[in-house]
């Protein structure tokens, strides 16, 4: 740990962002060695400012759910998996994270990861979520209470059945597994987000349909306000960017009907686009993040900011690296933005150019506020 700090202190000097230094050096390593290293950096205080950093522009600040953002930009869920370097992370100026995705029980499958430098962009072929468990995880988020920031728990379900269909009947109830996950999750989370969004995961199919989402949503609105009936936190829903036309119907019908808090648009895509220039994107499987999904995932946006009438909350990620990618997302329905595979990219610090730009924008469109540009474009 000495060493690390020691570490941290010269690149503090050298440099305002130690990452555009060391980043070369560990570019040619696998997603989650980068992930990783990133988020030990973190932990150890390699970021942390050389000054005390000033407050956010006011024309980026945004209430919602009687909270008060201080800008849009958030960490994604997928990152900071574990819990390890959520509070660094909103010193470094982030709006607000999600850790996660959290399952009940610790998972140990692998997560595999390839990279597309080219693209900008990764495909996960991982099953399930590999983390902790819920008992290791929640210890740490009640040990970082009184800290700072606006933090949201991602929840899925465990994979302790084989992804093969004749497999499905060894599967433990998973609306049970959401419902213990609330449970020991709501004292210590400002929202919750149900994570439904994964393509590899065989189960998640069954909440796209009216009946499932129904059932899932009503159950765990249920579990939450009973297990915080005081500080209720939000409950959102995490989507896939392939969803379905009837599924973006039904599920905007039901968010409407049962006062859903908020939906994530959207996750990772089975899709391959035309103007892909890894090749290796188009033999392998699996859910493609990044900058190749950022059309589809904000048209997707579009939609569901279309079909529920701007009525529910939504937050924007798929493929956001600069401050014109979250403007044209919170142009296109989104209130809150979340960034990912930007920051395994180009590093934790580039939250601080995406505000800059995205402070430009909004005032050179005569916004005085985020929240007055939020589905402008649709409107």
């Amino acid at each position: 740990m000495a060493g690390t700090n020691l570490v941290a202190g010269i690149l503090g000097k050298i440099s305002k962002d130690p990452y555009k230094i060391i980043g070369p050096f560990i570019n040619g390593c696998s997603p989650e060695t980068i992930r990783r290293f990133q988020l030990m950096m973190l932990a150890d205080g390699v970021f942390e400012p050389r000054r005390k950093r000033r407050g956010d522009d006011s024309v980026l600040g945004i209430k919602l759910w009687n909270k008060k953002f201080p800008n849009p930009i958030g960490v994604a869920a997928g990152y900071d998996v574990n819990v390890q370097a959520i509070d660094a992370l909103m010193e470094l100026g982030y709006g607000f994270g999600e850790v996660g995705t959290m399952t009940y029980e610790k998972d140990t499958i692998p997560r595999k990861i390839i990279k597309l430098k080219a693209d900008q962009a990764f495909i996960d072929q991982s099953i399930g979520y590999n983390n902790l468990g819920s008992g290791e995880l929640v210890q740490r988020l009640v040990e970082r209470r009184g800290h700072k920031g606006i933090v949201g728990v991602s929840i899925g379900e465990n994979t302790n059945y084989a992804e093969k269909e004749e497999d499905v009947r060894n599967r433990v109830d998973p609306i049970e597994q959401y419902k213990n996950l609330v449970r020991v999750v709501a004292p210590y989370a400002d929202y919750v987000t149900v994570n439904i969004s994964s393509p590899n995961m065989m189960g998640t199919a069954e909440y796209e349909t009216e009946m499932g989402f129904d059932k899932l949503v009503r159950n765990l609105k249920d579990a939450l306000q009973k297990s915080a009936p005081i500080n209720t936190p939000q409950l959102l829903f995490k989507i896939r960017t392939d969803i379905s036309d009837l599924t973006k119907e039904v599920i905007a019908k039901i968010a409407i009907k049962e006062q859903v808090d908020g939906l994530i648009i959207g996750g990772t895509s089975k899709r391959r686009p035309e103007e892909l220039k890894s090749s290796v994107a188009y033999k392998e499987t699996g859910g493609l993040s990044g900058k190749p999904i950022f059309d589809s995932s904000t048209f997707l946006l579009k939609e569901m900011y279309y079909y529920t009438q701007g009525q529910i909350p939504l937050i924007g990620v798929g493929g956001v690296f600069t401050g014109k990618d979250a403007y044209i997302k919170i142009r296109s329905g989104a209130s809150l933005v979340q960034l990912h595979t930007a920051l395994m990219y180009k590093g934790p610090k580039v939250v601080e150019e995406i505000k800059t730009d995205l402070a430009k924008r909004l005032k050179a469109d005569g916004f005085k506020s985020a929240a007055q540009a939020v589905g402008v474009d649709l409107r």
